[in-house]
């Protein structure tokens, strides 16, 4: 199998450098942002010896003015995975929702010994295979993709400022990352880039994240297991009504009126006061993107790697439904984890590129009220994906529950902001606040 996955800046700041130069001298220099920014005029090697001087006392907001967009080519699901965890950075990745990924190819990891890697690509292909039967059956491509295995490629454009560009590569390389060959490769062609324009830099930072240092994972397969998902409210701010009054005097509200806080604007920060951290057991991977996609919230997600012992699936409705689909997709999973049990000697982290799509994982999150708002307007609608659809309901209702009064017309846009997005796609249903107690 081609592994000729890459990762390429196509487009930056124009002046960059410039820019990062004059936000260096500005809080130490005379003059107005103008005549500070034409002080910056002279040799790029000048301003990155100013900026790398700055870097070395700790300033590092300075490079953030300097954006980078990176296009990774046919990478595995494995760093798509990785990359969405950074939060300061925007995504666009191809959908498996509406794209047939049957002829999308796959990365093949690095082993050595011939035999074991028949076995791999057999695996693999066998995954492929099962995928392109349940769609040939009916079964929906969001749905199917439950069997695709996390080595298939995957395409992505993203955007982040040099200041994070500069975490992810270091991140890559001598960070969590470095156990994955394909991250480290990754990473190598980013450093490379990046230092054309910064030198040295990744150098220098690179011994605060080589202290990290993570245990292999011992590979305990328990049995393949079939399950649902499980939604639970931890903890949340303390004394809500309090903090919620407070902030209201704040924006000069004598009463709590929640339309206006979660229709306009400028008031609806006082919900950003307030904060809920709930515990999510069984979503999978393939709907694990839908929810670390909303950047405005505290995730904890454990790393790929360690997931392997538990072995939990779930399977879509729609396959359910169909007897010979969902013997097609047991039979898949169930003859994959053999391979993986039979090849457990070459570790996790080159075994987590055979998970199929429908594994589950456990994940933690804290949202704010407001970023809850956003996430439901999205994820309790109709249109969205079934899985994390459950999900968001379930955990609306538990909020409802205990706080009735603020999370009253909380739900999708229809209920929130009285209409539908969707235009055409619409599915022409008007929902209530009480259709989601």
């Amino acid at each position: 199998m081609d592994n000729k996955s890459c990762a390429k800046i196509i487009g930056q700041t124009e002046n960059g450098v410039r820019v990062c130069s004059a936000a260096a001298r500005i809080s130490t220099t005379e003059g107005t942002a103008f005549s500070v920014f034409n002080k910056s005029q002279e040799s790029d090697e000048a301003n990155v010896n100013l900026i790398s001087k700055v870097l070395n006392s700790g300033h590092k907001t300075i490079i953030e003015h300097h954006n980078f967009n990176i296009a990774f080519n046919d990478v595995s699901v494995i760093v798509e995975q990785f990359l969405i965890e950074f939060r300061l950075t925007s995504f666009t990745i191809k959908s498996r929702r509406y794209v047939d990924f049957s002829d999308a190819g796959y990365y093949m990891p690095e082993i050595e010994n011939p035999d074991d890697k028949k076995e791999f690509e057999k695996a693999t292909t066998d995954l492929f295979d099962a995928y392109r039967e349940l769609i040939a059956k009916g079964i929906i491509k969001e749905d199917a993709r439950f069997l695709l295995p996390y080595n298939f490629k995957s395409n992505i454009i993203c955007s982040c400022n040099a200041r994070e560009l500069l975490h992810i590569i270091c991140t890559m390389i001598y960070g969590r990352g470095r156990r994955y060959k394909e991250l480290v490769d990754l990473g190598t062609e980013l450093k490379n880039q990046f230092e054309e324009i910064y030198p040295n830099i990744v150098e220098k930072e690179r011994f605060k994240y080589e202290k990290y240092e993570e245990k292999d994972t011992s590979i305990d397969l328990k049995p393949v297991s079939f399950v649902e998902s499980e939604v639970e409210l931890i903890t949340e701010t303390n004394d809500i009504e309090r903090v919620i009054r407070e902030a209201l005097e704040f924006e000069g509200l004598d009463k709590f009126d929640l339309k206006t806080l979660i229709t306009d604007g400028k008031y609806s920060r006082v919900l950003e006061q307030i904060n809920f951290t709930f515990k999510i057991k069984n979503i999978t991977l393939a709907s694990l993107t839908h929810f670390t996609r909303h950047r405005m919230h505290s995730h904890i997600i454990p790393n790929l790697d360690t997931i392997i012992n538990q072995n939990k699936f779930k399977i879509a409705p729609t396959i359910k439904a169909n007897a010979e689909c969902e013997t097609l997709y047991k039979n898949a999973v169930n003859n994959t984890s053999k391979v993986i049990e039979k090849l457990q000697h070459l570790g996790a982290p080159t075994l987590s590129y055979l998970y199929a799509s429908g594994r589950t994982i456990d994940v933690m999150t804290t949202m704010n009220a407001r970023e809850l708002m956003w996430f439901f307007k999205l994820r309790t609608c109709d249109r969205a994906q079934w899985e994390i659809r459950e999900i968001a309901i379930a955990m609306l209702k538990l909020l409802k529950k205990k706080h009735k009064d603020i999370f009253e017309f909380f739900g999708p846009s229809c209920v929130v902001d009285g209409r539908c997005p969707e235009g055409r796609l619409t599915c022409g249903k008007m929902k209530k606040a009480e259709d989601f107690e």
